[in-house]
Protein backbone atom coordinates (compact mmCIF):
# COMPACT_ATOMS: atom_id res chain seq x y z
CA UNK A 1 0.00 0.00 0.00
CA UNK A 2 0.97 3.74 -0.76
CA UNK A 3 0.14 5.77 2.37
CA UNK A 4 0.36 9.87 0.26
CA UNK A 5 0.34 11.15 3.95
CA UNK A 6 1.87 10.01 7.09
CA UNK A 7 0.61 7.10 9.19
CA UNK A 8 1.11 4.72 12.01
CA UNK A 9 1.79 1.05 11.44
CA UNK A 10 1.07 -1.82 13.45
CA UNK A 11 3.63 -4.67 14.71
CA UNK A 12 2.53 -6.65 11.71
CA UNK A 13 3.34 -4.57 9.38
CA UNK A 14 6.80 -3.72 7.62
CA UNK A 15 7.12 0.28 6.21
CA UNK A 16 9.30 2.20 4.20
CA UNK A 17 10.86 5.48 4.55
CA UNK A 18 10.81 8.06 1.88
CA UNK A 19 14.44 8.98 0.82
CA UNK A 20 15.85 11.86 -0.97
CA UNK A 21 17.26 9.50 -3.42
CA UNK A 22 14.17 7.55 -3.81
CA UNK A 23 10.89 8.67 -5.57
CA UNK A 24 8.25 6.48 -3.09
CA UNK A 25 5.97 5.70 -5.84
CA UNK A 26 8.81 3.63 -7.81
CA UNK A 27 9.67 1.74 -4.57
CA UNK A 28 5.93 0.81 -4.05
CA UNK A 29 5.51 -0.62 -7.87
CA UNK A 30 9.13 -1.90 -7.33
CA UNK A 31 7.72 -3.76 -4.33
CA UNK A 32 4.83 -4.82 -5.80
CA UNK A 33 6.52 -6.26 -8.71
CA UNK A 34 8.57 -8.03 -6.64
CA UNK A 35 5.69 -10.84 -5.43
CA UNK A 36 7.04 -10.62 -1.63
CA UNK A 37 4.75 -13.51 -0.74
CA UNK A 38 6.43 -16.40 -2.91
CA UNK A 39 9.09 -15.49 0.25
CA UNK A 40 6.50 -16.72 2.97
CA UNK A 41 8.19 -20.06 4.58
CA UNK A 42 6.02 -20.53 7.63
CA UNK A 43 4.04 -23.53 8.40
CA UNK A 44 0.99 -21.98 10.07
CA UNK A 45 0.54 -17.95 9.31
CA UNK A 46 1.63 -16.56 6.43
CA UNK A 47 4.75 -14.14 7.39
CA UNK A 48 7.60 -12.08 5.75
CA UNK A 49 10.86 -12.14 7.14
CA UNK A 50 12.80 -8.76 6.63
CA UNK A 51 15.79 -10.92 6.31
CA UNK A 52 14.79 -12.72 3.01
CA UNK A 53 14.02 -8.98 1.48
CA UNK A 54 17.53 -7.23 2.16
CA UNK A 55 19.24 -9.38 -0.06
CA UNK A 56 17.00 -8.89 -3.03
CA UNK A 57 18.63 -7.44 -5.93
CA UNK A 58 17.09 -4.72 -7.77
CA UNK A 59 18.24 -2.13 -10.42
CA UNK A 60 17.75 1.57 -9.39
CA UNK A 61 17.24 4.28 -12.23
CA UNK A 62 18.27 7.69 -10.96
CA UNK A 63 15.77 9.74 -9.40
CA UNK A 64 14.57 11.32 -12.73
CA UNK A 65 13.99 8.37 -14.60
CA UNK A 66 12.24 6.85 -11.40
CA UNK A 67 9.92 9.59 -11.93
CA UNK A 68 9.32 9.33 -15.25
CA UNK A 69 8.97 4.92 -15.21
CA UNK A 70 6.06 6.22 -12.12
CA UNK A 71 4.24 8.32 -14.39
CA UNK A 72 4.38 5.50 -17.59
CA UNK A 73 3.49 3.02 -15.11
CA UNK A 74 0.11 4.89 -14.11
CA UNK A 75 -0.91 6.13 -17.45
CA UNK A 76 -1.31 2.51 -18.64
CA UNK A 77 -2.70 1.92 -15.54
CA UNK A 78 -5.23 4.32 -15.88
CA UNK A 79 -6.03 3.23 -19.40
CA UNK A 80 -6.18 -0.39 -17.89
CA UNK A 81 -8.59 0.99 -15.40
CA UNK A 82 -10.67 2.30 -18.56
CA UNK A 83 -10.87 -0.54 -20.34
CA UNK A 84 -12.06 -2.50 -17.55
CA UNK A 85 -14.94 0.17 -16.64
CA UNK A 86 -16.32 -0.14 -20.27
CA UNK A 87 -16.11 -4.14 -19.91
CA UNK A 88 -18.42 -3.70 -16.90
CA UNK A 89 -20.54 -1.35 -19.29
CA UNK A 90 -20.49 -3.93 -21.82
CA UNK A 91 -21.37 -7.43 -19.36
CA UNK A 92 -24.60 -5.05 -18.02
CA UNK A 93 -25.80 -4.26 -21.45
CA UNK A 94 -25.57 -7.82 -22.23
CA UNK A 95 -27.69 -8.62 -19.23
CA UNK A 96 -30.45 -6.45 -19.93
CA UNK A 97 -30.07 -7.90 -23.76
CA UNK A 98 -30.15 -11.93 -22.64
CA UNK A 99 -33.56 -10.95 -20.37
CA UNK A 100 -34.99 -9.54 -23.36
CA UNK A 101 -33.97 -12.10 -25.46
CA UNK A 102 -36.17 -14.65 -23.12
CA UNK A 103 -39.12 -12.31 -22.34
CA UNK A 104 -39.70 -11.98 -26.21
CA UNK A 105 -39.22 -16.30 -26.15
CA UNK A 106 -41.24 -16.83 -23.51
CA UNK A 107 -44.11 -14.88 -25.06
CA UNK A 108 -44.07 -16.55 -28.43
CA UNK A 109 -42.11 -13.32 -30.37
CA UNK A 110 -39.16 -15.59 -31.50
CA UNK A 111 -41.13 -18.39 -32.63
CA UNK A 112 -39.38 -20.52 -35.48
CA UNK A 113 -42.76 -21.60 -36.53
CA UNK A 114 -44.11 -17.86 -36.62
CA UNK A 115 -41.24 -15.37 -37.06
CA UNK A 116 -43.49 -12.42 -36.35
CA UNK A 117 -46.65 -13.71 -34.34
CA UNK A 118 -49.70 -11.20 -34.31
CA UNK A 119 -50.14 -11.11 -30.69
CA UNK A 120 -53.51 -11.75 -28.42
CA UNK A 121 -55.02 -9.84 -25.85
CA UNK A 122 -53.14 -11.96 -23.29
CA UNK A 123 -49.53 -10.79 -24.50
CA UNK A 124 -48.88 -14.36 -25.67
CA UNK A 125 -48.51 -15.45 -29.76
CA UNK A 126 -51.10 -17.49 -31.58
CA UNK A 127 -51.02 -20.90 -29.87
CA UNK A 128 -49.88 -19.99 -26.60
CA UNK A 129 -51.68 -20.12 -23.11
CA UNK A 130 -51.07 -18.45 -19.83
CA UNK A 131 -50.23 -20.69 -16.91
CA UNK A 132 -49.31 -20.98 -13.74
CA UNK A 133 -45.64 -21.64 -12.79
CA UNK A 134 -46.86 -24.60 -10.06
CA UNK A 135 -48.20 -26.50 -13.29
CA UNK A 136 -45.20 -26.73 -14.55
CA UNK A 137 -42.76 -27.69 -11.88
CA UNK A 138 -43.47 -30.07 -8.25
CA UNK A 139 -42.75 -28.06 -5.34
CA UNK A 140 -39.59 -26.85 -4.96
CA UNK A 141 -37.22 -28.82 -2.82
CA UNK A 142 -34.35 -27.08 -0.21
CA UNK A 143 -31.23 -28.88 0.28
CA UNK A 144 -29.61 -30.47 3.19
CA UNK A 145 -27.85 -28.62 6.34
CA UNK A 146 -25.41 -31.23 6.74
CA UNK A 147 -21.63 -30.27 7.23
CA UNK A 148 -19.56 -32.01 4.75
CA UNK A 149 -16.19 -31.69 3.59
CA UNK A 150 -13.27 -32.35 1.09
CA UNK A 151 -12.17 -36.00 3.14
CA UNK A 152 -15.54 -37.24 4.28
CA UNK A 153 -16.66 -40.40 2.79
CA UNK A 154 -20.06 -39.96 1.20
CA UNK A 155 -21.94 -38.60 -1.29
CA UNK A 156 -21.52 -36.08 -3.09
CA UNK A 157 -22.87 -32.38 -2.21
CA UNK A 158 -23.38 -29.67 -4.64
CA UNK A 159 -23.19 -26.01 -3.01
CA UNK A 160 -23.44 -22.53 -4.46
CA UNK A 161 -19.81 -22.90 -5.64
CA UNK A 162 -20.93 -25.46 -8.26
CA UNK A 163 -23.56 -23.41 -9.27
CA UNK A 164 -21.80 -22.31 -12.91
CA UNK A 165 -23.66 -20.21 -15.74
CA UNK A 166 -26.61 -22.62 -16.70
CA UNK A 167 -24.16 -25.75 -15.70
CA UNK A 168 -22.78 -27.25 -12.47
CA UNK A 169 -18.70 -27.41 -12.26
CA UNK A 170 -18.49 -30.28 -9.56
CA UNK A 171 -13.96 -29.96 -9.84
CA UNK A 172 -14.82 -28.05 -6.22
CA UNK A 173 -17.07 -31.10 -4.74
CA UNK A 174 -17.42 -32.13 -1.17
CA UNK A 175 -18.91 -34.97 0.75
CA UNK A 176 -21.07 -35.86 3.71
CA UNK A 177 -22.84 -39.46 4.41
CA UNK A 178 -26.20 -39.89 4.16
CA UNK A 179 -29.13 -42.55 5.33
CA UNK A 180 -31.06 -43.89 2.91
CA UNK A 181 -34.53 -41.77 3.51
CA UNK A 182 -32.26 -38.45 3.29
CA UNK A 183 -30.94 -40.09 -0.50
CA UNK A 184 -34.14 -40.80 -1.64
CA UNK A 185 -35.54 -37.38 -0.94
CA UNK A 186 -32.51 -35.06 -2.15
CA UNK A 187 -30.75 -37.10 -4.86
CA UNK A 188 -30.69 -35.06 -8.21
CA UNK A 189 -31.79 -36.60 -11.31
CA UNK A 190 -31.14 -35.54 -14.89
CA UNK A 191 -33.54 -32.54 -15.88
CA UNK A 192 -33.62 -31.10 -12.34
CA UNK A 193 -32.49 -27.23 -11.59
CA UNK A 194 -30.40 -25.92 -9.24
CA UNK A 195 -31.27 -22.44 -8.25
CA UNK A 196 -29.66 -20.39 -5.35
CA UNK A 197 -31.99 -19.02 -3.14
CA UNK A 198 -30.16 -17.31 0.04
CA UNK A 199 -26.45 -15.19 -0.18
CA UNK A 200 -24.80 -12.47 0.83
CA UNK A 201 -24.17 -11.41 -2.60
CA UNK A 202 -27.42 -10.20 -4.54
CA UNK A 203 -26.15 -10.95 -8.07
CA UNK A 204 -25.74 -14.64 -7.13
CA UNK A 205 -29.46 -15.03 -5.93
CA UNK A 206 -31.64 -16.78 -8.61
CA UNK A 207 -28.66 -17.87 -10.33
CA UNK A 208 -29.33 -21.86 -11.92
CA UNK A 209 -27.92 -24.88 -13.31
CA UNK A 210 -29.06 -27.73 -15.41
CA UNK A 211 -28.48 -31.31 -14.09
CA UNK A 212 -26.87 -33.62 -16.44
CA UNK A 213 -26.53 -37.21 -16.00
CA UNK A 214 -22.75 -36.74 -14.76
CA UNK A 215 -24.39 -35.11 -11.88
CA UNK A 216 -27.26 -37.64 -10.86
CA UNK A 217 -27.28 -38.76 -7.49
CA UNK A 218 -25.52 -36.03 -5.90
CA UNK A 219 -26.85 -33.84 -3.32
CA UNK A 220 -27.58 -30.25 -2.82
CA UNK A 221 -26.77 -27.99 -0.30
CA UNK A 222 -29.46 -25.93 1.86
CA UNK A 223 -28.81 -22.74 0.46
CA UNK A 224 -29.69 -23.95 -2.77
CA UNK A 225 -33.26 -24.77 -3.99
CA UNK A 226 -34.30 -27.88 -6.27
CA UNK A 227 -36.87 -26.89 -9.46
CA UNK A 228 -38.31 -30.64 -10.98
CA UNK A 229 -39.72 -29.83 -14.34
CA UNK A 230 -42.88 -32.23 -14.69
CA UNK A 231 -43.15 -34.38 -17.84
CA UNK A 232 -45.11 -31.61 -19.81
CA UNK A 233 -42.37 -29.63 -20.02
CA UNK A 234 -38.63 -29.72 -21.39
CA UNK A 235 -36.15 -29.00 -18.31
CA UNK A 236 -34.09 -27.30 -20.95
Amino acid sequence: MWAPTSFWTIDTAYHVRHSEFLDSKFVYYLLKSLRLDQLDKSTAIPSLSRDDVYPIEVGLPPLSEQRRIVAKIEELFSELDKGVESLKTAREQLKVYRQAVLKDVFEGKLSAKQPSPPERSSGLAEGWRQVRLYALIDKPRYGTSRKCGYDTPGTGVIRIPNIGDGVLDTTDLKFASFDRAELDALELQRGDILSIRSNGSLSLVGKCALVTPAEEKFIFAGYLVRIRPRAVTCPR
